[in-house]
């Protein structure tokens, strides 16, 4: 019994990311793409029509691949794992889910170097998502295998990932795309940057908040810290360790803490305290870096004082001489603030949308370009990335490109065109020149097969800079616009080298060829580099004044990155040739241990047979517990999702917080424009009415009974995000029949005749609901968006004849206001609600949709008026660990006042006259946690309310678990 209720709690804790099928939007693409497949001896590949080539090359790479990105966790995955390539998205992602069993690569390559690397990116997208699919598999053993195979996928994805923490998992990925290729964010020193100038300047912080993050400092995913972790227990232990250990957490998922304790049992140390000696071992080797290299003095440009993680990102000059940069930190949403040199003091400009982020900016004299995501109204899977421009001095902002996929932006001195770079939906990929003015196209310059140009960034008025990755190799060349002749200025190399620009006869560039990533020159007169900036933690950004005097760059700290300047004189620079390299070359070890570098050099060109994909509607997976949309319901039961996530089938029951209790089986079929719904339910229902006898005295009228439905209907979301706001649209209609039986009253006979409520029969009904929101996006540490909107309108009726009449509407509308000072917020709420009341015997009541003042029992009234104000805030980010089993990230109140006014008012000839009214108000506050349970990364919250019931002077005390109070 005590090992069915812990893992009852792992699944609850470690896997709420789960949605219910009720009303979620599935991500897919219109009927109108064809889709087409590669049957391989292991994988199913699956894409768009128009995507051959790219098919036939991924189904030799994931062949090649199979057995060496395997073997070091001695399993052979499955044959037919479906992998999905999505071209219509120009988010650069990919992931391996179960429910269904599959992996999704978006295959719009990414512009940021220290997330590409050298790498070809569906290559690199390859080896990470398919030691994913290895270890999905490998979980496949022991408990995690029996409840996979008693409780379904769901189930063995929330065993699996609370049994081994998912540092590892991501943590092994990353090493295997570093130790199988010649590049790999491993090998990147940006990607674990911000880890190295925590630890050096920080010191380590504990297991706990190292790995589950903080609102105090930030902390590096765990991508950065699984990297390292994983790969020092590869290079101390071996890899026969390391998989010893996650086989034995994923056999015995059971065990609390199963990982560490397996650990234990092979390396003799816990979790928290081999990650102390990892802590130890890079500290020592990077100080010890550190005592063998000079750093660069600067002059520091943003001299505001922080206290909270900041970045300063991408520092360009105007031409008033200020620093525009993209701000953003734990504390500020993405942003672009004016910085003035002489007295670092600094000013918003404006807020961009969701930024396409290239790892760049660009600007001239006042203006500024950059690339945002647009979306697709209805298919998730579809999507764009547009330039926008914005005039710090006018304050003019203008978006130049519809629908298009471009990525980087960078404007010509004489501010009249931008270059850009185009990924094409069949993976084809060239450097584009547009007009500034109106973002028409000029002409492009198509990469060589099997190239990715990357960051173009204009010269003069007649020539770019471009990086190409080709092979594992990346060069950098400059390309004259109107001839398109080529000049190679760093010849095709596996070090890795970002962000080049050119002035005069000096191409400056970043590389991490020592471990650290610094600023270079090259002296195109004589081929030699120098080292123009030697940093702590890392140098990036470069960009140089218009006298060429002086460069500004971003200097990487524990607190973020600053906006740093120096003065620009060859004689202080250092040749190249003469420095020592120090890089420490963390994975080497597992590199040799691996003993499979660089895989991509012989894939096969096999050519494979292709045939029409054809969706298959239903795929059951799971069955069990499902977190739904409204934070009143519950769900659980079977489960069924299609691989291209069209359809949508789920047999089971729901709950509410009213209790009232439903068998359903619901369908959604979302490959068509309107997605459709269908529902049947077997429900037990439940209302509370109050009246007046004739003393006087107040009673409850309790009524329950049974109800069988079928109803269908269509749904539209829109999603409509064009900005910094966040904004959605969805209307939804749906028709049903109900038949009700069993009904019971406590109060009977004619003194029933008040209301008529109820009784046996059937019920046609309509249901309609509009829902729109618009929210300002938000830092990490803001509770709520500063401003923004929330409206919901919903119609329930009685249109269609048949034994029953009634009614309901329901209109709430909740805004978002800052509060009194960074991060407060008042969220304020407003709501009305009708119950259409038929004297008689056949009215219906459908369900309360309208929340009563916190603390009070409401009840059922014709007209219901409700208000509710709360004041936000935080109070501490304490970061307290109570051991292995608790971790408070943040504590938080709320302070708030409802109102509530009820009045049902009844007078029809024929019927003895009703009448009945309540004011409800209520004030108290909320003291609220945001921890971590027993080392699960999802956060929790949890708290308790004070409610004092202002008409009766009644208080209570609630226990709050995230929406629900009890």
């Amino acid at each position: 019994m005590v090992r069915r209720l812990f893992i009852t709690l792992l699944i609850v804790t470690s896997y709420t990311g789960i949605y219910a099928q009720t009303t979620r939007v599935l991500e897919n693409l219109p009927p109108s793409i064809k889709w087409y497949q590669i049957n391989t001896p292991h994988f199913k590949i699956i894409y768009p029509e128009g995507f051959s080539e790219q098919g036939q090359r991924m189904a030799n790479t994931m062949e090649h691949i199979y057995e060496p990105a395997s073997a070091s966790l001695g399993v052979s995955p499955k044959k037919g794992f479906p992998v999905v390539l999505q071209n219509q998205t120009a988010v650069s992602n990919g992931f391996v889910t179960v429910g269904p069993r599959r992996s999704e690569f978006f295959t719009m390559s990414p512009q940021r170097a220290n997330f590409l690397g050298n790498l070809d990116w569906l290559d690199l997208l390859a080896l990470h998502e398919y030691r994913h699919i290895v270890q999905y598999d490998k979980s496949r053993i022991g408990f995690t295998g029996f409840v996979r195979n008693v409780l379904g996928e769901f189930s063995q994805a929330a065993v699996s990932h609370a049994a081994v923490p998912s540092w590892y998992w991501e943590g092994d990925a990353v090493g295997v795309e570093t130790a199988l290729s010649n590049s790999g964010r491993g090998r990147i020193p940006q990607f674990g940057a911000v880890f190295r100038a925590n630890l050096l300047e920080k010191g380590s912080f504990n297991y706990n908040k190292q790995y589950l993050g903080s609102y105090k400092d930030f902390i590096p995913n765990h991508w950065v810290f699984g990297y390292h972790y994983a790969t020092y227990l590869k290079n101390t232990y071996g890899l026969e360790a390391v998989e010893n250990i996650a086989e034995r957490a994923w056999a015995r998922p059971y065990i609390p803490f199963s990982f560490s304790f397996a650990q234990k049992k092979y390396m003799g140390k816990k979790m928290p305290e081999t990650y102390q000696d990892l802590a130890s071992d890079l500290k020592t080797k990077w100080e010890g870096q550190l005592g063998k290299i000079k750093l660069t003095s600067f002059t520091k440009i943003n001299s505001h004082s922080r206290k909270v993680f900041t970045n300063y990102d991408y520092p360009q000059i105007l031409d008033n001489g200020n620093i525009l940069v993209l701000k953003s930190g734990l504390g500020d949403y993405t942003q672009f603030v004016e910085i003035d040199v002489e007295t670092g003091a600094e000013a918003k400009r404006f807020v961009p949308g969701i930024m396409n982020n290239a790892g760049m900016l660009s600007v001239e004299g006042a203006q500024v370009v950059w690339n945002e995501y647009e979306f697709d109204a209805r298919w998730r899977q579809k999507s764009y990335s547009v330039i926008k421009s914005y005039n710090v001095a006018t304050k003019e902002v203008n978006k130049l490109t519809e629908k298009t996929r471009y990525t980087s932006a960078s404007l010509s001195p004489n501010r009249e065109l931008i270059v850009t770079v185009e990924e094409t939906t069949d993976y084809k990929n060239k450097v584009v020149v547009l007009n500034a003015y109106s973002g028409s196209y000029i002409k492009s310059f198509d990469a060589p097969k099997g190239s990715q140009y990357l960051n173009p960034i204009w010269t003069d008025n007649a020539s770019f800079i471009v990086s190409e990755i080709n092979n594992g190799t990346k060069q950098i060349k400059e390309i004259e616009v109107k001839t398109g002749e080529e000049v190679v200025l760093i010849e095709p190399t596996e070090e890795h080298i970002s962000y080049a620009v050119r002035r005069g006869d000096y191409l400056f560039y970043v590389s991490g060829w020592t471990g650290i990533d610094n600023i270079y020159a090259r002296d195109l007169r004589s081929d030699k580099d120098y080292e123009v900036v030697s940093s702590k933690n890392g140098a990036y950004n470069p960009v140089i004044s218009k006298d060429g005097k002086t460069m500004y760059y971003n200097n990487l700290t524990s607190m973020g990155t600053d906006v740093v300047s120096i003065e620009l004189n060859p004689k202080n620079w250092i040749q190249r040739d003469g420095i020592e390299n120090t890089n420490i070359n963390f994975f080497q070890p597992m590199v040799e241990m691996e003993n499979k570098p660089d895989v991509f050099k012989t894939i096969p060109e096999k050519k494979y047979e292709e045939s029409r994909y054809r969706k298959k509607l239903m795929k059951f997976h799971s069955w069990g517990p499902f977190i739904s949309d409204s934070p009143n319901e519950l769900e659980a039961g079977l489960y069924s999702t299609n691989v291209l996530s069209t359809s949508d089938l789920f047999l089971g029951f729901h709950v509410d917080t009213d209790m009232n209790f439903k068998w359903m089986g619901k369908y959604s079929y979302q490959g068509f424009y309107p997605i459709i719904d269908v529902e049947v339910d077997y429900a037990f229902r439940n209302s509370n009415i109050p009246y007046e006898d004739t003393l006087g005295v107040e009673h409850t009228d309790k009524m329950t009974w049974d109800e069988t439905t079928v109803k269908a209907g269509i749904r539209i979301p829109w999603l409509l995000t064009s900005s910094k706001m966040h904004t959605n649209l969805e209307v939804k209609n749906y028709i049903g029949v109900t038949n009700i039986r069993n009904f019971t009253s406590t109060k009977s006979g004619s003194d029933r005749s008040y209301l008529g409520i109820l009784n046996n029969g059937n019920l046609y009904t309509n249901e309609f609901k509009l829902t729109f929101y618009s929210l300002l996006k938000r830092s990490k540490r803001d509770i709520n968006s500063k401003w923004g909107a929330y409206f919901i309108y919903e119609n329930y009726s009685t249109p269609y004849g048949g034994d029953f009449d009634g009614g309901l509407t329901a209109v709430r509308g909740q805004a978002y206001l800052p509060g009194l000072f960074k991060h407060h917020s008042f969220n304020i709420l407003g709501g009305y609600q009708h119950n259409k009341l038929v004297p008689g015997n056949n009215n219906y009541w459908f369900p309360n949709r309208m929340p009563y003042p916190r603390g009070v029992e409401g009840a059922s009234f014709e007209r219901f008026y409700s208000l509710r104000f709360n004041y936000e805030m935080p109070l501490l980010y304490p970061d307290i660990s109570l051991g292995p089993w608790l971790y408070i990230q943040r504590i938080k109140t709320a302070l708030y006042y409802d109102y509530g006014y009820g009045v049902t008012d009844i007078d029809e000839s024929g019927y003895t006259p009703y009448f009945n009214e309540r004011q409800y108000y209520s004030t108290g506050a909320e003291l609220t946690f945001d921890f971590n349970f027993m080392r699960a990364l999802p956060r929790l919250e949890m708290g308790v309310r004070y409610a004092y019931w202002l008409e009766t002077g009644k208080s209570s005390w609630e226990l709050l678990i995230g929406s629900f109070s009890f």
